[in-house]
């Protein structure tokens, strides 16, 4: 599946660095249109109803994948999740929606981040 996730389904221009795709970010000035769709669609689709181990280190989109994955936070126990400055109020949303900080660890510009649902203690 090659999809882009995000707050909303749709088409969206993504700026993809020569040689270097990991650093590919959705943004105006791009240079390749993907198809984008939120997580909870995703997951809909695929017919998964439990996620052990969640990863969502995307490149500063983190915001806007979560605006979009609200039913798949409530099935997910183990979230990890890569945070800027700009985006640290995502810690109070997920401590507000069940979620429990268990690790973190700093890498100066970003910090990752471990929860826990406590549906799932």
């Amino acid at each position: 599946m090659e999809k882009a996730v995000w707050s909303s389904r749709g088409f969206a221009l993504m700026k993809v660095p020569e040689g270097d795709e990991q650093k590919a970010m959705v943004s105006a000035n791009g240079n390749v249109l993907v198809e984008i769709d939120t997580l909870d669609n995703i997951i809909r689709s695929l017919n998964v109803d439990r996620i052990d181990f969640l990863k969502v280190d995307i490149e500063g989109a983190e915001a806007e994948a979560l605006y979009g994955m609200s039913e798949t936070l409530k099935i997910t126990k183990y979230l990890m999740i890569e945070l800027r400055p700009s985006t640290l109020w995502i810690i109070n949303y997920l401590l507000n929606n069940g979620y429990d900080i268990i690790d973190c660890v700093d890498h100066g510009a970003v910090t990752n981040f471990l929860f826990l649902n406590k549906k799932f203690k």
